[in-house]
């Protein structure tokens, strides 16, 4: 066989194995494009589902709709059965802090003004609500309170007081359901219930139902006629409590100076008796 022959034969076989390279990326290729398409159609789906079912309920219960984009998620806000309510999508670090991660959210303002500052949360909302300036961390002897769950405040035995068995069962009722992440925050700014969740709402139906749940736990959460007095002065008792604490540890201090003083002028004084001996 002849060099001529043996060359024609090899590149014969290099341009059949490119060719098969070729047509593999070519093949991956069309591949990832279809998945990109079939992502962004979907997502563009989605949003107009979404659109359409929130606008729905905003007209419906005569709500206000708005969008800050043409392609954003839009926007509720207004009240329902006396109650303030905003629904939007809501931004969260993802657990590796490399990107951001959607959420839709949903939130409820109480009409009660608390006489302490806290928070209870689930999920997500934990991280947020330990970055807070809340020192004292409250766990209830309750059923359905699961570990992983957090109550922070800045008097725990105002909190306990506040957060009977019905309030902590309208809670943990919302706080078990997969995927949703749940604040329970009271500040000197005001009251609110938020809870955060995956799903788009994409009917009408579901926005209703989730929004129905947080009024009936706001109204739970609710301070009753006379609580907040009733609160109030634990707060001022648990204070004084603390006071007293403080000036009982100070002046037993004091006393013990006191009376080492007293045992020393005892000793360094020369008694009568020495007096009369020496004189």
């Amino acid at each position: 066989m002849t060099v001529a022959c043996i060359h024609v034969r090899l590149s014969a076989g290099f341009f059949t194995l490119t060719g098969v390279n070729l047509s593999i990326w070519v093949f991956i290729w069309i591949l990832l494009s279809a998945g990109l398409l079939g992502f962004s159609a979907w997502t563009f789906y989605v949003l107009y589902s979404q659109k359409k079912s929130w606008r729905e309920f905003a007209k419906k219960n005569k709500l206000r709709f708005g969008l800050s984009k043409p392609i954003s998620a839009p926007e509720i806000t207004g009240v329902i059965d006396d109650y303030t309510i905003g629904i939007f999508t809501a931004e969260h670090a993802s657990p590796d802090a490399r990107g951001m991660r959607k959420l839709t959210a949903v939130e409820v303002a109480l009409k009660s003004e608390m006489p302490i500052e806290g928070a209870v949360g689930s999920g997500g909302m934990v991280p947020l609500i330990q970055s807070l300036d809340f020192n004292e961390e409250f766990r209830p002897d309750h059923g359905a309170w699961d570990s992983s769950y957090i109550i922070r405040t800045r008097n725990r035995d105002v909190i306990e007081g506040y957060l009977s068995a019905e309030r902590l069962n309208a809670l943990t009722s919302v706080m078990k359901v997969k995927n949703l992440w749940l604040i329970f925050i009271f500040r000197k700014e005001g009251v609110l219930l938020r809870v955060d969740m995956p799903d788009p709402l994409v009917t009408s139906e579901k926005i209703e139902k989730i929004v129905k749940t947080l009024i009936k736990t706001a109204k739970v959460l609710e301070l009753k006629e006379g609580e907040a007095k009733r609160l109030s002065a634990q707060r001022q008792k648990t204070k004084d409590e603390d006071r007293m604490v403080s000036v009982d540890d100070k002046t037993g201090e004091e006393d013990i100076d006191l009376e080492l003083e007293a045992e020393k002028s005892k000793k360094e004084t020369p008694s009568e008796e020495d007096d009369k001996t020496g004189g």
